[in-house]
């Protein structure tokens, strides 16, 4: 588990014992860590997972997290997440029926979201920068 010193708590991490990839997800309390950031103490729970490491381990038993005919939109919320958005549209792309889109027209966040919601995509997924740990 990395990262121990914030957490205050209970602490988790699950694996796929047929595997060797380490942690699927992790997470626990960490009540403590806002005050790190000079905010006041309070409540956190927090999980995160390696959707790559997830993706993979279910194509190897043979579970598809697809079907003919999805479509994601991945937006990405500053330019400095561009190249992870970049990457991880690129990943998603390798799985068969999947159609991902991404804007790189360089258009402010907001004019982007409006397109977004124009195509009526089925899903999207938003990179924020809490998120760029998990798409390095």
């Amino acid at each position: 588990m990395r990262g121990l010193d914030y957490y205050s708590g209970i602490v988790f991490e699950a694996f796929d014992t047929t595997s060797d990839l380490g942690a699927l997800v992790g997470g626990g309390r960490y009540d403590s860590l806002p005050k790190i950031f000079g905010r006041d103490d309070l409540g956190a729970t927090g999980v995160a997972g390696g959707v790559e490491r997830i993706i993979l381990r279910l194509d190897a038993q043979g579970i598809s997290c697809t079907t003919s005919n999805d479509t994601v939109s991945v937006l990405y919320v500053n330019d400095e997440l561009k190249p992870r958005a970049i990457h991880f549209a690129s990943v998603l792309r390798k799985y068969q029926g999947v159609t991902v889109s991404i804007d790189l027209t360089g258009k402010p966040l907001k004019n982007r979201w409006k397109c977004h919601q124009t195509q009526s995509f089925p899903l999207f997924l938003p990179l924020r920068n809490l998120l760029k740990k998990m798409l390095c």
